[in-house]
């Protein structure tokens, strides 16, 4: 199963960890919780994603709401509430429970669970941002996390690829989970 019950100030020390363990640097500073000097993408260890690339990584080449495209199963594709339709989608059995890792179809990039399941805690800090930015990581003032993905408890509009929900970096919040990712060279 999925990490779950964690604080994003969790997921980001166990990055740390995974860092430490793999001979890399932390990429947090656990004082102020930057990432990398506020620059997460020249990061060389683990860390958490941005916003820009868990949705990049989400949508996989598509853009539909889903990787799936404009429907998506919740039975066989993503784990959610498929019982409540989005838009003219038909209506799909549901799960009711946690599902395994990489249990259901992958993306078409390979990646497992974009779509329900867990929340997934990003690096950036929630804020508004105009259409013109790239890759923004939000303003530091913030005092929430941004989280991505829906759960297996949300209805399918909170599980497309462009949903954002904000929260309390403290709180853990059941069905909150994270992704570790590290930059390629």
């Amino acid at each position: 199963h999925p990490v779950l019950d964690i604080t994003w100030y969790g997921a980001a020390a166990y990055c740390d960890w995974l860092s430490l363990m793999s001979d890399l640097p932390r990429a947090y500073d656990h004082s102020t919780w930057q990432c990398n000097n506020g620059n997460p993408y020249t990061s060389s260890s683990y860390r958490l994603p941005t916003e820009a690339e868990w949705e990049l990584a989400c949508r996989g080449g598509t853009t539909g709401p889903f990787n799936t495209g404009d429907c998506i199963h919740s039975y066989y594709e993503a784990n959610f509430i498929g019982s409540i339709p989005y838009l003219d989608c038909p209506t799909t059995p549901v799960h009711g429970h946690l599902t395994d890792v990489g249990s259901l179809s992958a993306s078409d990039w390979g990646l497992y669970d974009m779509h329900g399941n867990v929340w997934e805690w990003c690096n950036d800090w929630y804020g508004s941002y105009s259409g013109d930015e790239t890759n923004p990581v939000g303003d530091n003032l913030s005092e929430e996390r941004v989280l991505r993905g829906g759960g297996r408890d949300d209805v399918p509009t909170d599980c497309r690829s462009a949903r954002r929900e904000n929260d309390n970096p403290r709180y853990t919040g059941f069905y909150r989970g994270f992704r570790p990712v590290k930059s390629v060279d």
